[in-house]
């Protein structure tokens, strides 16, 4: 379903969100495991910070 846009029959608006908040669920217990994505992004020419604080974001969870 990756990379997919589900259109709804009736309005043909995207529906992909509404199928992914469908579910999230209330009970973060539910949620102990569940796959997570983290997207880092810099200013034009500044890929060493990007860099850097990627090391900082992979060194805090490997504390945890």
């Amino acid at each position: 379903m990756s990379g997919e846009t589900r259109l709804n029959e009736r309005s043909g608006k995207d529906v992909s969100d509404s199928i992914c908040l469908e579910l999230i669920s209330d009970d973060p217990e539910e949620s102990i495991g569940a796959p997570v994505g983290l997207q880092i992004v810099g200013m034009k020419f500044e890929e060493e910070k990007v860099i850097k604080l990627t090391e900082v974001v992979v060194n805090a969870l490997k504390a945890l």
